[in-house]
């Protein structure tokens, strides 16, 4: 007989059976209430709702969070004192776990997309904040509230799809417990090409930042000057007359999303300088095709003259003396336009570097001689991607002669631009642009995909900037962010890349090579009937400083082998 200690009580295998069938159920339960649903439309779409959020993504951690490897930058306070104890970015908190962590609202967590995670579909969209909880700081700066930031635009802004680009930032972007609010400011009479008044409008409402987008109304870089004495943070989206100097002297306040005017005149001389010196004038007609190049400048005196150190200094690293330039303006009478004319064939010009908009290019070369039909070497400061102009404006036996280097975001198809996907999430069933209907094209349209951008910019400066938002906060968010850019420069978007650095305030980089053929479709331009539009060598890689060799032999006109 076994003593009483080795006994093993009768009770312990009901209990085990107990325990088995309680697990059983728990289990049962749980499959139940938290089955994964199919995989979304986006596959890379992340974090999501039912997965246990523990730790921020290394990724989207920031430094001025309350998350794992969060520390405070200098001259920054972390949300809510930054000791853990109230809200911050990536929060690390979990719905279950020890006493000191909180609950999570998964209804607030924000999709995140890609690997690295990026905020939204967009791919240049900046690193993902997808969870924010605590006191945001309330007033912390002119403008802002505990609730709204107040954004000023000019009173032309007529686009009726402006608003919902507004709603898809403030749904999908964290702005810490705020929304952006527009206020329009009014045009004062006899104002439409001065700067005064908007900008004063925009101060004297309290504005946080001022947005404008049409490059023929206000002189870009006079805009941001004024906006920068009032302490506005503004935004242009265009390629417009400020330097990088310049960027620097208005810091904290002026932000394009284009490159700097020196960056877009470097890239115009290194092309020059590396595919074009120094060999004939292959895309001219008539006698300038045979000669060897000899290259001019054509400048605009519609808005601010650019200043061409960063140009001729890209020439000159290469042999070529500092091209003679030609001061043009769309209300040149025909008389003005013959006496340039007549002066660049004494010189014997057969190759145009283009630092003047698309308004003054494409109506200047409305009135030449027939016979004179040069190259035209295009830069992001000619704004090529309005083809309306080109097509519409400019001669087409001058059309043969169009190329150069291509500074902004490649011209897509209606499916493929972001603008039109945050568009379509508060109307999803709507298939704009309908060339039948009024707002014919209006994804494509030079005007809409610039507010949008112009939005992008400021959405991922106020995100990452944290709860504390200033304009210094504002310039130290963007200028420390890796921005993800999946497939920068290369397929199936061929966007520009994105990003800033220290002492750096625009947000793109790089070009493509372009050339103009008539069969392509026109992709950047609202209700353009006739065809017509850009080619890209290579379906749109950027360069930087590597580029190809400009030739014939890479312009194929075929629509489906060049966009």
């Amino acid at each position: 007989m076994k003593a009483k200690s080795e006994r093993r009580p009768r009770s312990v295998p009901a209990v085990y059976g107990l325990a088995s069938l309680a697990i059983l159920i728990a289990v049962a339960t749980l499959a139940l209430v938290v089955s994964p649903p199919g995989p979304p439309a986006l596959a890379e779409f992340a974090p999501r709702a039912e997965d246990r959020i523990d730790e921020a993504l290394k990724a989207q951690s920031s430094s001025f969070g309350t998350g794992d490897g969060g520390d405070c930058a200098a001259g920054q306070e972390c949300a809510a004192g930054g000791d853990g104890s109230g809200g911050g970015l990536g929060v690390t908190t979990t719905t279950t776990g020890p006493k000191n962590e909180r609950e999570i609202d998964v209804a607030r967590v924000r999709r995140c997309v890609g690997d690295p995670p990026r905020q939204t579909e967009d791919p240049q969209s900046p690193p993902c904040v997808n969870y924010f909880e605590g006191d945001n700081g309330g007033a912390t700066t002119r403008g802002v509230t505990r609730d709204e930031i107040l954004v000023a635009v000019p009173e032309y802004l007529d686009n009726p799809s402006f608003e919902d680009f507004v709603d898809h930032f403030n749904k999908r972007y964290e702005l810490y417990g705020r929304k952006l609010r527009i206020v329009k400011m009014p045009r004062q009479p006899g104002d439409s090409n001065t700067t005064g008044a908007p900008v004063d409008a925009a101060a004297e409402a309290h504005a946080f930042a001022y947005l404008t987008f049409y490059l023929n109304d206000l002189d870009a870089s006079e805009v941001q000057a004024a906006a920068a004495r009032r302490h506005i943070i503004s935004v242009i989206p265009y390629a417009n007359q400020t330097t990088s100097d310049r960027y620097r002297e208005l810091a904290p306040y002026a932000w394009s999303f284009a490159p700097a005017a020196d960056e877009m005149e470097r890239d115009l001389g290194d092309l020059a300088c590396t595919s074009l010196n120094g060999k004939t004038a292959d895309f001219a007609r008539g006698d300038l095709r045979v000669k060897g190049r000899r290259f001019g400048v054509l400048r605009s005196t519609s808005s601010h003259p650019l200043d061409l150190s960063g140009l001729n200094a890209a020439l000159r690293r290469c042999g070529i003396a500092p091209p003679p330039v030609y001061d043009i303006h769309f209300k040149d009478d025909r008389d003005a336009v013959l006496r340039t004319y007549l002066s660049m064939k004494d010189a014997g010009i057969t190759t145009l570097l283009l630092v003047a908009n698309a308004d003054d290019v494409t109506q200047w070369a409305s009135k030449l001689p027939g016979d004179f039909q040069p190259e035209w070497v295009v830069s992001g400061l000619a704004v090529p991607e309005q083809e309306g102009q080109w097509n519409l404006v400019m001669p087409s036996a001058q059309h043969a002669g169009l190329f150069g280097a291509f500074t902004p975001n490649k011209l897509l198809a209606p499916a493929d631009v972001p603008a039109l996907w945050a568009y379509r999430e508060d109307h999803p069933d709507d298939t704009a642009p309908d060339p039948s209907a009024d707002r014919r094209n209006l994804a494509m349209s030079f005007g809409w995909t610039q507010e949008y951008r112009a939005l992008l910019l400021l959405a991922s400066g106020i995100q990452l900037a944290g709860p504390k938002l200033t304009p210094e906060t504002f310039a130290q968010g963007l200028q420390r962010a890796r921005f993800p850019n999946p497939g920068a420069g290369t397929g199936p978007y061929y966007q520009a890349r994105v990003g800033f650095g220290p002492g750096d305030y625009t947000m793109s980089s790089g070009s493509a090579v372009v050339w103009w053929a008539d069969s392509a479709p026109a992709y950047g331009s609202q209700g353009v009937t006739r065809q017509g539009g850009w080619c890209y060598v290579h379906k749109g890689a950027r360069f930087e400083r590597d580029w190809v060799d400009v030739s014939t032999s890479l312009f194929d006109p075929n629509p489906a082998n060049c966009r």
